[in-house]
Formats: structure tokens, C-alpha cells, sequence
């Protein structure tokens, strides 16, 4: 193919269009690419096609470049990047993995993406994707920031004269602008890479990745480093970029096995700085007072300020207008019109925008020019380069994140800011002529107390969900991946620890069926938990609508003016529910669909009751997403009647059991809303002042442990002690806790137990499908003969314990005048081989066994194995698990040694998609759960006896799913009617939840 495009043949680049357009743009001699040699191209041939007059990129057939791109591409040929093409090229042809070093403002986002397009649309021809689909090669470029992948996208789309969201696109969390026919060219954040790496651990989609920012060092660009250096050794057809805009190279080097290393300096001018004589006091009010000096006294240019976070910035915006409004009214002759732009990630697309808006114009003619000011957070330190900025103020801070596992507490705390990152502001203001940077912070503070670098998320971050992806992505020991930086022991752990309790983990550290699921879902793993179970709660559509809710930011508005404050109160008041904040954010998605009907309408209600329609907007398509992300793996999507008195108990269960270990509890501090104290970690806490819970219940549960001058725990909602101890009772043995809290679940333990009631409850869903299924796909033995199979009839020998079943609960079936006593399977058989057409071949017994024996048999079989602990039995080994943990790990290895696997792909292809159809069910107590622990005994019995025909369980799927029909639906009449008194007496001792009524 190579030979073929160097010699005028038909070019491979244009692979991807319809050969019949490609042979008639070969004949009309348009082909732009005409000699090119995939990743042979050099610098001149570059500049040859993009000075040409046809778009190479087009899909459906190469276009001529409009008149606008002709403008820009003489703007491009500017940028420090573009003058070192030859370099990049030679580079990127010899290496498969080089490194980048380039200022902010060199050009390296937007070009070098670009300069890749050239060379990869070789491998833009279609390939098979892990899902079945076919799709087209593509260039990915990584970002940090959500904001930078969409604005960066945007214009690489206008300077290839392309459209957004079909050649070149974009994808960040909960929204994707490409097409999956035509984008070649993908810029997204670096979290949503990672995420496609858990169904594609080869990236098989991509032909060159450029990991863009790295030097920000986010936790999913570390981990991404670690995995892709191990991808290319197994794709050496995969290109990789890692870029920076520091020049701290020689870590990146070293960590990619000694990379070429290219610097491309910035398009700087000298910046003089400037440092205050003592600390500031309010940085945000020292900054407004230094923009409104720089606009009265300082010579024409657009000033930058860096904040730290949306409410910040906002209200310096509101005084900085004010206060520019005023200087324009009073001294027009000395102050041109000033336009106030802020900048932060959760704005919308089209405002982000207006930093890019040229300066106002001069108020009147003849007057002083306007003014640009740019209020951002660290977003606009390197991710983005805005022309014009001559003025930089800098007070120091940011916001990061900050985890202590010691108190399992990640909060957004406002820090310091690096040496790095205050070079890289002041970078800022040189981009178009000499500028000035005021640092709101004193020399001596800049040499004694700024950190050299900032540290890498990896080093502060909760680790929970990214310890969840690298088990999805088959790292199966986390303390020998290579990251550049490892984290502290102490953080996975606590990471391990949540997971484990939380299901997704066993105590092996391995993923179980219910952790594949929870990974799936772009959210925390405890929101993912409270999703996957909201089914077994029948309040699906109420947590997906909570859970998009708590993705977004804040739906409600609160201004500063002190009118408007109480009468935003007032309407939040309207949305209130007394049991907590979670109920009211339903309260208010309910709302605004039930008032919404289209945009218009919806701008004008939240509006009137002071809550954001963005945030809302967004909520809503978070909620379709995840709703999607729930079909396929069909997890119901249900709702009780709104009157049911169940249906708010029902959702703060659903919550509780997500979050079961975010939970306060109420000390003796009396009524003060300071009078809480965290679960396990004893933190004091106050609700913040923002909740609506109208009352101070004795347990709460928050999702947000906000760190300020106290400890404020945020969006909280009344659960029951109860409910802990049914959902967790590991976590919450009185065993493991102190205090107060310790006598409190001894107190309900001892008064369980006097109602002669029990909190042992059935092995949850997952929890004994991930036993079964790990432990117990094997069954007992490797008996296949009938004869020692009808041995197991004697009564005796299996009285004595000597049976193949390791002394198996009997039945007693009555024949004639006399009783029969017969082991599980036997039974089983006895039974279901008929019914499954193997008749004739089953063991000859003839027991008259009804489907009301086996119920009997399989439920006396759980109280069995509880009262003995069994670990030669799948039930038992569920039930010794739960009750001694301690000894979890030996009775897994028995069972493991004295068991061969027989049918596991019919479990993993069946039973699995089985739990998913019931929702992983926490509560054994169903019918639908049973009627599996029904079908799981006859599986292995009909195993034993017929171990050729078992070979082919699939073809016996339809009558082994009508079978388990109808078994939970006989299950289900007899547990709920007067007859359940058949069933054997313990088994209600030891799991009073299957008497209700």
C-alpha cells in the first residue's frame, strides 16, 4: 500500500470515503495527498497540502478550504510550533512514544493534533470496536479539563475548516459531540479515556494518543501514563505524545524509558512582577481593588485574574462591574467601559466563549478604550490562551483536592499555590507585548512558603474509584503498577476497604460480579451501590433523578443581595422535604419536569423560583445517561404508587445502603446542629446551614464533608439505625464500634433478640452469587455414576454423615405406609428429569417427589447450613462466610481443593445475566433469589447424573428458565399465604424477614 501511494496509486489516506469518490477525485487530480507516505511525511509536505486548495479531511470527498481558513491558516503559521514542524515530524516518524515541552501559547493543543491528522489517516479506516461496531481510527488528545476539551475542539474544528462534532469532536463526562462514522480527530478529558480503556485495553480505536497538560498531573493522566506504556508494548502500531508546559521534562523522560524530548518555546514578551509589602488580609478584595487600579491608572490591555472558584468569582465579577460602572459614570475621561467575563468549568459552553470577545469599544468617540477583564479559575493558568492579557493578578490560591484517609474526609480545600503554577500565571501576561504581574502575596512568601511543584493528585486524592477502574482494567496488583508516583500505602487501603464493604471487592481483593457493574458507571462507587439497588427497593427513577442531581453543580441560586437572599429562601423553602436534602433535590427534578416543557418556559420557572436552569439541563441529561447505562444491564427501572407509605422510607434506604459509611450519628451536645459525631472516625460535625430537614434525627447521612472554619456535612438525609445494621452489618457490628454508639447497637441488638427476632438476614444478592459463583460453580464431586448416585437414598449412610453430601439435610417423603428419606439431589432429579425431557435415563426412583419437596428441601437446606456451618455445601460456604469472616479465607480454600469446576460458563452466561434481571439483590428474602439458590441445587444434580448432556446446558436454558418461573412463583405463594408453616420452623428462628406478611 506504502509502494502504491508514493507511486500516484490510489492514497490510502482516503480510505475511508466511498471508492468510487475517491477514483473521481484522483481523476480530476484533486487528491491532495498524493505522495505522502503514512508516517513518512515530512514538514514540507505538510505545509504543501495545508497551503492547498482542497481540505484533505473532509468527509465524504475532499472540499475546497473556505476563505476563512485561508485567514486563520496565515495566523497558525505564527505560532512558535508551526516553525519547528520538521523537528516534530522527524520525531514522530523514528519514536513511538516522545515527550513535548511547550509554553502555554506555543501553539502545541491545537497544531500538533493536526500535524498527527496528516500523517494517521491512513489508520482512518474502519476497525472492529469491543462493542461489535465498526468505526474509523482516531487521534485522541487528552485534557484535564472539561472546559479546554471543549474550547480547544471548537477551534481545531474552525481551523481545519471542518464541523464540530462530526471530523473533529469532543467527549467529556456525560456528553459526547462526535460521530461515530466520521470523527477522526477526538479531544476529550482524560477521564473519559480511562474509561474507554476498561472495555478496550488495547485502545484499539486509536492510532495516536497525545496526552496534553500532563505536567497537571490529574489522577486519571497518571494512571493513563501507566497504562498506556503498557499498551505500547503490545501495539507498536500506537503512537504516543505526552505534552507539558513546563519544563520540568527529564521525569517525564526518564518514566517513558528515556523519550526524545522537543521544546518548543512560547510567543513571550518580558513580564515585570510585582509583590505586595504585607499578606493580604481577603485576597478577593485585595484583587478587586488592584483590577480597578490597573483599569484607572495602568495603559490599555485585558486583565486576568485568577480565583478560586465559581462563588468567588461571581461575586468579584458583580463589584468589579459596579464599581467599573460607577468609575465610567464619574471620571468618563479617565476610564473606558470595562466588560467583567468569568471563567470556570461548570459554565456552558456558549459563556465560556466570551473570553475570547474582543475589548468593549471606547464609550464614547475620542474616549479612553474599553477594557477586557477575565475573572477564572486555574483553568486559565495553561489550559487555554487568551490573546490580549497585558495584566495578570495573581493572589496565590487555588482550590484542590485533599484527602485524609485517616478520617476518610476528600475535601476542595482553597491552598497555596505552587512556584510552577505562579510562573505559569505570570506567563500570562506576555503572549502580545510587555506585561505586568501583580502578586497579591510578598516576595519573602514567594521564597519561603510556595511549594516548587505542585503535588500530583495521586498523592491527595481519594483512590476508591480509581482503584475500581484498574481492577476493571485487569491490574490485578495494584502495588506494582508502574505509576510515576506511587501513592501512600495508608490511601489504597482505605480505598480497598470502601470497596470491599461496599460489595464491589471480595476480601481476596478480586472484582465481583456486582464491582464489574458498579464500574461501568461514570460515577463514586457508593452513588453507582445506591444505583445498582434502588430496583430491589422499587425506587429506580427517584435515585437516578438524585443521583444526576448530586453530578451537577448546585440547582439552586442564592444572590447577595439581602431582599433577593430571603426571597430565594423562601423559595427553596417550597421545595423542602422535612426528611432531608436528597428528598428535596427530587422534590425539585420533579418540579421542573412536571413545569418544563420546553427551554423557554423552563428559563422562566427557575427563574421565578431561584434555581439554575443549566444546572438543571445538565442534570436531566446526566439522568438519561445513567438511565441508558442501566437498561443495558437491565436493571429495572420502577416506582411505587406516590401514596404508598413506603416510597420515601424506600429512597433513604436505597441511600443508605450507598452510603452507609457517610453516616452521623447525633452525641449528647444536646439540640445544638453542632451535636454530631461521624460514624467510626468521631469527627465533630454540624449539618450545614443550607440543609431542610426541619428536625435533628439521631442518625443522618450525607453525601459531602465540606472542611471550612468547622465541619459541615452537606446534602443529609434521616436513615434509621436499623436499616444500618440489616445493610451492614459487618460495618456496624457493636463489636467495632465505641462509645455511644456502640450501646446503641447493642441496645437494638439485645431488643431483636427478646421480640425473638434475629438481624441475621439471608446472604445478600451479591454477596452469595459472588460465593456461589466463585466457590460454588463447582459442585461435589466428581461422582458421575448413577449407581453411587442412587446410594445416596440410604437413609443411613447419610444419617451417618458419610454421604457424598458431607451429611445433607433429608426430605421426607411419605410413600404408601412408609417414609423415605432422600438427600438433595436425588430428590431433585427424582423430579425435574422428566421435565426437562431426560427421561429413561434418569436414576430409577421412583419418589413421587413434588416441586413442594424441593422448596422445603432447599429452604431447610439454608437453616441447615447455617446451624452447621458446612463448608462442603454452596449455601453453607455463604453462611459460614458471613458469620466468621475471620476464617473466610480457609473455607474458600477447601471448598476451592475438594471441588472441581463442571458448568461454569452455563453460570457465568446465565446465572450472571440472572442477578443482573433481579438487580442484585442485597435481601436474600425474595422469591426470585431462592427460586436461584432452587435452580443452583438442581444444576449440580443434574450434573452428577448426567455429565455428557450437562456438557450442553445451553440447550436446556428455556426449560431451566420456565422452571425457575415457576418456582419463584410457587415460592412466592407459599412464603406470603397460610401454608408456609410447611417449611421447616428454623428456618424463620433464623430468618424471621421471610415470615412477614
Amino acid at each position: 500500500m506504502t509502494d502504491d501511494a508514493a507511486s500516484g496509486g490510489e492514497n490510502p489516506y482516503l480510505s475511508h470515503l466511498p471508492r468510487a469518490e475517491r477514483m473521481k477525485s484522483a481523476k480530476k487530480g484533486e487528491d491532495p495527498l498524493s505522495g505522502l507516505v503514512p508516517r513518512q511525511v515530512t514538514a514540507e509536505q505538510a505545509r504543501k497540502v495545508l497551503d492547498g486548495r482542497t481540505n484533505p479531511f473532509a468527509f465524504g470527498g475532499p472540499r475546497a478550504f473556505s476563505d476563512t481558513y485561508k485567514k486563520i491558516l496565515e495566523k497558525r503559521k505564527d505560532l512558535p510550533v508551526y516553525a519547528q514542524m520538521e523537528e516534530f515530524y522527524q520525531k514522530f516518524n523514528e519514536n513511538q512514544i516522545m515527550v513535548m515541552i511547550g509554553e502555554t501559547g506555543s501553539g502545541k493543543t491545537t497544531q500538533i493534533p493536526q500535524f498527527v491528522a496528516l500523517s494517521d489517516l491512513q489508520f482512518n479506516r474502519p476497525v472492529k470496536t469491543t462493542d461489535g461496531s465498526f468505526g474509523p481510527r482516531m487521534i485522541a488528545c487528552t485534557q484535564p479539563r472539561r472546559v479546554a476539551a471543549m474550547s480547544v475542539a471548537k477551534r481545531v474544528a474552525e481551523e481545519m475548516d471542518l464541523t464540530l462534532g462530526k471530523e473533529v469532536g469532543y467527549t467529556i463526562r456525560f456528553e459526547d459531540m462526535t460521530d461515530r462514522q466520521s470523527t477522526f480527530l477526538k479531544y476529550m478529558t482524560d477521564g473519559m479515556l480511562l474509561r474507554e480503556a476498561m472495555n478496550d485495553h488495547n485502545l484499539d480505536r486509536y492510532s495516536t494518543i497525545i496526552l496534553d497538560e500532563a505536567h497537571e498531573r490529574t489522577l486519571a493522566t497518571d494512571i493513563l501514563m501507566g497504562l498506556l506504556k503498557d499498551v505500547a508494548k503490545r501495539r507498536p502500531d500506537l503512537k504516543i505524545i505526552v505534552m507539558s508546559a513546563t519544563l520540568d521534562a527529564l521525569k517525564f523522560q526518564k518514566y517513558f524509558n528515556n523519550a526524545p524530548l522537543l521544546k518548543v518555546p512560547g510567543r513571550t514578551f518580558p513580564v515585570e512582577t510585582f509583590y505586595t509589602q504585607e499578606p493580604e488580609k481577603d485576597y478577593v478584595e485585595a484583587a478587586i481593588r488592584t483590577v480597578l487600579m490597573i483599569h484607572q491608572a495602568e495603559e490599555p490591555g485585558d486583565i486576568l485574574v485568577f480565583l478560586t472558584g465559581e462563588d468567588e468569582i461571581e461575586d468579584a465579577c458583580r463589584k468589579i462591574r459596579q464599581e467599573a460602572d460607577k468609575l465610567l459614570e464619574d471620571e468618563p475621561e479617565l476610564c473606558g467601559p470595562l466588560k467583567v467575563v468569568p471563567l470556570y468549568s461548570s459554565l456552558p459552553p456558549a459563556q465560556q466563549q466570551r473570553i475570547f470577545d474582543p475589548a468593549p469599544p471606547p464609550a464614547r468617540e475620542g474616549g479612553p478604550p474599553g477594557r477586557k477583564v477575565v475573572v477564572s479559575t486555574n483553568i486559565a493558568e495553561t489550559s487555554l490562551t487568551i490573546d490580549g492579557i497585558v495584566y495578570v493578578v495573581d493572589p496565590g490560591f487555588s482550590k484542590q483536592k485533599v484527602y485524609n484517609p485517616r478520617i476518610r474526609v476528600e475535601s476542595l480545600l482553597v491552598s497555596p499555590i505552587s512556584k510552577a503554577s505562579a510562573q505559569q500565571r505570570a506567563g500570562r501576561a506576555g503572549r502580545t507585548r510587555p506585561g505586568k504581574c501583580f502578586r497579591l502575596y510578598t516576595e519573602k512568601d514567594w521564597a519561603a512558603e510556595l511549594i516548587e511543584q505542585t503535588y500530583p493528585e495521586i498523592l491527595r486524592c481519594n483512590l476508591a474509584n480509581t482503584v475500581l477502574e484498574l481492577k476493571k482494567l485487569g491490574i490485578d496488583n495494584l502495588v506494582t503498577f508502574d505509576y510515576m508516583d506511587p501513592p501512600a500505602p495508608e490511601t489504597v487501603m482505605r480505598a480497598l476497604e470502601l470497596l470491599n464493604y461496599l460489595g464491589a471487592f471480595d476480601d481476596n481483593g478480586n472484582l465481583t460480579p456486582l464491582g464489574e457493574i458498579m464500574a461501568e458507571f461514570p460515577l463514586d462507587p457508593q452513588l453507582a451501590k445506591m444505583l445498582i439497588i434502588s430496583p430491589e427497593f422499587k425506587c429506580s427513577n427517584e435515585i437516578l433523578s438524585i443521583a444526576a442531581m448530586l453530578s451537577v453543580p448546585s440547582v439552586f441560586v442564592r444572590p447577595n443581595q439581602a431582599s433577593q437572599r430571603q426571597a430565594a429562601d423562601a423559595a427553596r423553602a417550597e421545595f423542602a422535604h422535612p426528611d432531608g436534602d436528597h428528598l428535596t433535590m427530587l422534590n425539585v427534578y420533579h418540579a421542573y419536569k412536571s413545569n418544563c416543557p420546553d427551554f423557554a418556559t423552563g428559563a422562566e420557572w427557575c427563574w421565578q423560583n431561584y434555581l439554575s436552569h443549566r444546572a438543571l439541563i445538565q442534570a436531566d441529561n446526566v439522568r438519561q445517561q445513567l438511565q441508558r447505562t442501566m437498561e443495558r444491564f437491565n436493571l429495572d427501572l420502577v416506582s411505587l404508587p406516590f401514596e404508598d407509605k413506603r416510597y420515601y422510607s424506600n429512597i433513604r434506604q436505597a441511600i443508605a445502603c450507598g452510603f452507609f459509611m457517610q453516616i452521623a450519628h447525633k452525641s449528647g451536645g444536646g439540640g445544638s446542629r453542632g451535636s454530631y459525631k461521624t460514624v467510626k472516625d468521631n469527627q465533630i460535625v454540624s449539618p450545614h446551614p443550607s440543609t431542610t430537614l426541619d428536625h435533628m434525627p439521631e442518625f443522618l447521612v450525607y453525601h459531602e464533608f465540606v472542611l471550612t472554619s468547622r465541619n459541615f456535612i452537606r446534602t443529609v438525609t434521616e436513615v434509621r439505625p436499623e436499616w444500618l445494621l440489616d445493610f451492614a452489618p459487618a460495618y456496624y457490628d457493636p463489636r467495632t464500634l465505641d462509645g455511644e454508639l456502640k450501646r446503641v447497637f447493642e441496645g437494638l441488638l439485645r431488643r431483636r433478640e427478646s421480640d425473638g427476632r434475629s438481624t441475621k438476614k439471608i446472604p445478600g444478592r451479591g454477596e452469595f452469587v459472588r460465593l456461589a459463583f466463585e466457590y460454588a460453580k463447582v459442585p461435589f464431586s466428581e461422582v458421575n455414576d448413577i449407581e453411587t448416585l442412587q446410594a445416596l437414598t440410604d437413609p443411613k449412610r447419610a444419617e451417618t454423615g458419610r454421604s457424598l453430601h458431607m451429611a445433607v439435610p433429608l426430605l421426607e417423603v411419605q410413600q404408601g405406609d412408609t417414609r423415605t428419606y432422600v438427600s438433595q439431589t436425588p430428590a431433585i432429579l427424582d423430579y425435574l428429569a422428566p421435565t426437562l425431557g431426560l427421561a429413561g435415563t434418569q436414576p430409577e426412583v421412583d419418589l413421587a417427589v413434588t416441586r413442594a419437596h424441593i422448596l422445603q428441601l432447599t429452604l431447610t437446606a439454608l437453616d441447615w447450613a447455617n446451624e452447621t456451618h458446612n463448608v462442603h455445601h454452596p449455601i453453607g460456604v455463604g453462611l459460614y462466610y458471613e458469620q466468621q469472616k475471620e476464617t473466610a479465607a480457609e473455607a474458600a480454600k477447601q471448598f476451592r481443593e475438594e471441588r472441581i469446576p463442571k458448568f461454569a460458563t452455563y453460570f457465568e452466561a446465565t446465572l450472571v445475566q440472572n442477578m443482573r434481571t433481579t438487580n442484585v439483590r442485597r435481601v436474600l428474602g425474595t422469591t426470585t433469589s431462592i427460586a436461584d439458590l432452587v435452580l443452583f441445587q438442581v444444576l449440580e444434580g443434574l450434573h452428577f447424573a448426567f455429565p455428557r448432556t450437562m456438557q450442553h446446558t445451553a440447550s436446556l436454558t428455556p426449560e431451566l428458565g420456565r422452571f425457575r418461573s415457576e418456582i419463584a412463583a410457587e415460592l412466592g405463594a407459599y412464603l406470603h399465604s397460610k401454608r408456609r408453616r410447611a417449611f421447616n420452623d428454623g428456618l424463620f428462628r433464623h430468618y424471621p424477614e421471610l415470615d412477614a406478611p
